[in-house]
């Protein structure tokens, strides 16, 4: 008894994380993308990123979260992105895909700017196999309704800026749009009754100790997303050995949870490769191993690509700054 107890305490807890959707996952520290559409082909290049995350380890049917994401600059001003994801805890199922679009300029000298928007489709479903339990009873219509899901279209939109290669900051708000797809279904709200009701929000801020051949950029992510509580990131990334190695560490807190997370990068040319571990200081830590997440990316310049510097150098040519009166 005492273990079932358990059980179905940590299943409890894995369906609240699940529902947090990316507002757990520590992506957005290796690929802004992932939280903000405004950064979609900031960096000028072609920028791929997966990852598998699990959470709750040890325990039987814990929480796992796939995700592939590419984002890149099309032309001089216009970025691209896409997305797929899947959250999965027991038997139930969240996929999310996602199209993207951004507009990039030089706002000022060494300041740049993006802004963009996603259209999002969500389907929440359970496992067929969740239709053969024996506890339930046949043909329950809740579970019935359930094995079908909800499919839901969605949209968010971001402003994302970097300031010199140091400064970066970002507000993005979404579920701006949550409306029900399929028919026959219970009732829902109006397709608008999310919106700006959630937002993400970063600034962060590198320093070069160039005599050393080393960098430190803290940063906040402060976040409210549907299904979850606030969040408060605390991050801090060092970099070294002309920025291929890279270590980190993240305090997030979640209402009264309080969150510890390591970060460990690897760049290898084009390619880079990511570990991030968290524990949490609640009781419930005992019973598991905390959550484990792995991630590569890789990015190409296009064979149209300009240099940065060049690039931004002609677009202030044609717009240069009113004179000051």
């Amino acid at each position: 008894m005492k273990k079932l107890i358990l059980y179905m305490l940590m299943l409890t807890a894995a369906v609240r994380l699940s529902a947090q959707d990316e507002s757990a996952n520590s992506q957005y520290l290796v690929n802004p993308y992932f939280v903000n559409p405004g950064a979609a082909g900031m960096n000028g290049l072609h920028n791929f990123h997966g990852s598998y995350r699990t959470a709750l380890t040890t325990l039987p049917n814990n929480p796992t979260t796939y995700y592939v994401s590419y984002d890149g600059l099309i032309g001089k001003r216009v970025g691209m992105g896409a997305m797929l994801m899947n959250d999965k805890v027991a038997s139930l199922n969240k996929y999310k895909m996602q199209l993207s679009y951004a507009y990039n300029w030089v706002a000022s000298e060494g300041l740049k700017m993006g802004i963009g928007l996603n259209a999002e489709f969500h389907q929440l479903n359970l496992d067929k196999k969740a239709g053969d339990n024996s506890f339930q009873q046949p043909g329950d219509p809740a579970i019935l309704a359930a094995l079908d899901g909800a499919q839901y279209f969605d949209a968010t939109a971001g402003i994302y800026g970097v300031y010199k290669d140091k400064l970066s900051f970002g507000v993005s708000v979404p579920n701006l749009i949550r409306a029900r797809l399929n028919k026959n279904t219970d009732a829902e709200e109006s397709a608008f009754a999310t919106a700006f009701q959630y937002f993400t929000a970063n600034v962060g801020y590198r320093f070069d100790v160039k005599d050393y051949d080393f960098a430190v950029e803290p940063s906040v992510m402060v976040r409210k997303s549907y299904g979850s509580s606030v969040i408060t990131d605390l991050n801090v990334k060092t970099y070294f050995l002309k920025n291929t190695l890279m270590a980190g560490g993240t305090l997030r807190v979640i209402d009264r949870e309080t969150l510890v997370g390591l970060l460990l990068g690897a760049k290898f040319g084009a390619l880079s490769l990511y570990y991030n571990y968290d524990v949490s200081f609640q009781q419930t830590q005992r019973y598991h191993s905390g959550a484990h997440e792995f991630s590569v990316g890789f990015e190409f310049a296009g064979k149209k690509k300009m240099d940065a510097q060049e690039e931004e150098k002609k677009m202030m040519e044609a717009n240069p700054p009113m004179p000051a009166k």
